[in-house]
Order: C-alpha cells, then structure tokens, then sequence
C-alpha cells in the first residue's frame, strides 16, 4: 500500500507542477496533504523543477524533479514525459485559441527516511488543456495517472505571463480505495516560470 501511496502523492505534485507549461525553465513550491480514512491527515511540502522543450513541430518533451517532506520521510520524484499537441491555436498575445496536449512518460518515486528507502517506477499518461482567458492570461485542465491500475488525478491551474516569465498556481485532486482504506491526495502549487 505505501508504495502506491507514495506514487499518488507525487503524481498529484507533478499534476499541479506542469500545469504551467508554457515556458522553458520553471521552479515552484509545492504542498500536499494525503488523507487516508481511519489514519487521520499528512501533509507535506516540498520544491519542484521543470524543463520543458517546445519546438516548431507538435512534439514537446519535460523533465521533472519534485521533492516533499514531513516528519522525517522523503518523496521525491523524477520524471520524463513527451508530449504531442492535438489541437494548438493558443495565442497569448490576442488573447484567444486553446491547446489540447497528450502526454506519456515514466516517473520513477524514491521514498527515504523512517527506515525507509525504495524506489518505484512507473509509466504515467495524461490530456492538459490550456485557454487563453484574455491577453497574457491562460486556464489549464489536466488529466493524468499511473497507466498500470489508471486511477485519474484531476488539476486545474492558472497563468500570468509577466515580460519573458509567468506566473501561475495549480491545484490537483486524486482519490481511490487501496485495498479497504479510502485514500484522498490533493496537492498545491505556485511557481514561476521564464522563457529564453
């Protein structure tokens, strides 16, 4: 059960932190709180690292590094995810079009701490729709989760280009049931994105 746990929650942070991929190098911060029924509340908070590569053709790729704590155990996440744009007529400069993007790639969770250290991978799909919402300012919806056992976790963010950066903060949800135990992860996220 930790394992899946532990791959829920990251999914939920990795979810919130792409949410803004519009730009090449982003940072943020991140907070989770996993809530498994008869256990009570944990929340962690942590930091997450983004590179995403657009080119002229419809493909983009990402690499990620996320990484929360609490009380003395680690989650940490990498992952590779490449991307194909189904529809992409998103102009920020008139303020209009959208973007539909599909996403597949492999996150590996490195759990440590509490006499704990293992690691998991795992193959992870998912749809992100931006639309622009005016001049400069974009609404995201993202679908995604582990491919093996998909079980979806739901985001939604929103963005501020500001000069050759952005702004933006995602919010995403995740739940299902793990044997009997009825298992809740929401995570949160602000970050700050630039462009070269």
């Amino acid at each position: 059960m930790f394992k899946k746990l532990a791959a829920l929650a990251v999914i939920v942070s990795s979810t919130a932190s792409i949410a803004n991929a519009e730009t090449k190098i982003g940072v943020s911060y991140i907070s989770n709180t996993v809530n498994i029924s008869g256990f009570g509340k944990l929340s962690a908070d942590g930091y997450g690292i983004n590179i995403i590569s657009e080119g002229e053709s419809k493909f983009s790729t990402s690499i990620g590094y996320s990484s929360i704590s609490e009380q003395g155990l680690t989650l940490s996440v990498f992952s590779s995810i490449v991307g194909y744009d189904l529809i992409n007529d998103l102009d920020l400069n008139t303020g209009s079009g959208n973007r539909l993007r599909a996403g597949i790639g492999y996150s590996r969770v490195e759990t440590s701490g509490l006499g704990i250290n293992d690691s998991e991978g795992s193959v992870i799909a998912g749809l992100d729709y931006d639309i622009a919402l005016s001049k400069d300012i974009t609404m995201d919806l993202s679908l995604s989760g582990i491919v093996d056992d998909f079980v979806p976790t739901y985001g939604i963010g929103i963005g501020y280009n500001v000069g050759n950066g952005k702004v933006s903060a995602g919010y995403a949800f995740n739940e299902q049931t793990i044997g009997s135990t009825k298992v809740e992860v929401t995570g949160f996220t602000i970050g700050y994105t630039i462009g070269f």
